[in-house]
């Protein structure tokens, strides 16, 4: 074998090489890009899911409370912060808006509600449906998530006429 033939055979092995070495680096940061990409989504994800849990627990404890149907004004709290993984600190910031009552009818009889507020009898009742609306909001990611709920409430006259006309 020639020098020459040696010579060329060096050429394509490193040639070869370099080849194998840009395309395996290319496999590698197409992988490292997935990746980052899935743990961004994820902790999308989280933040998203956690400012649902927070706004959920703020109309569950409205709710619970049953002071909105009693006292509207009462029950609004702008930007409060909420704990959601017990370590002291306020996660989310959460805004309960002011409820609406959406509707009212007279109560016929015994009817179920939602919330029975302390107080009220069967007779002269009405059922009214009010609508609550959470947001929360984390400021770290500003994940910002609004839950909607409607409640029915069975409220006395003198309540419904001063909190749900119509």
């Amino acid at each position: 074998m020639t020098r020459g033939h040696r010579h060329q055979r060096g050429v394509i092995t490193i040639l070869v090489s370099l080849l194998l070495m840009v395309l395996v680096s290319g496999v590698v940061l197409t992988a490292f890009r997935m990746s980052t990409t899935s743990l961004r989504a994820v902790g999308n994800m989280q933040s998203r899911d956690g400012a649902i849990a927070a706004a959920q627990e703020k109309i569950e404890s409205s709710i619970q409370g049953g002071l909105f149907a009693s006292d509207p004004n009462a029950a609004r709290v702008f930007a409060e912060p909420f704990d959601i993984n017990g370590d002291g600190t306020g996660d989310y910031l959460v805004d309960f808006a002011r409820p609406i009552c959406v509707r009212a009818a007279p109560g016929a009889g015994f009817s179920a509600s939602s919330v029975l507020l302390p107080g009220v009898s069967v007779s002269g009742t009405w059922n009214t449906v009010w609508e609550l609306r959470a947001t929360a909001r984390e400021p770290a990611t500003n994940a910002e998530v609004t839950v909607v709920h409607a409640v029915r409430v069975l409220l006395d006259d003198a309540t419904r006429q001063t909190n749900c006309p119509g």
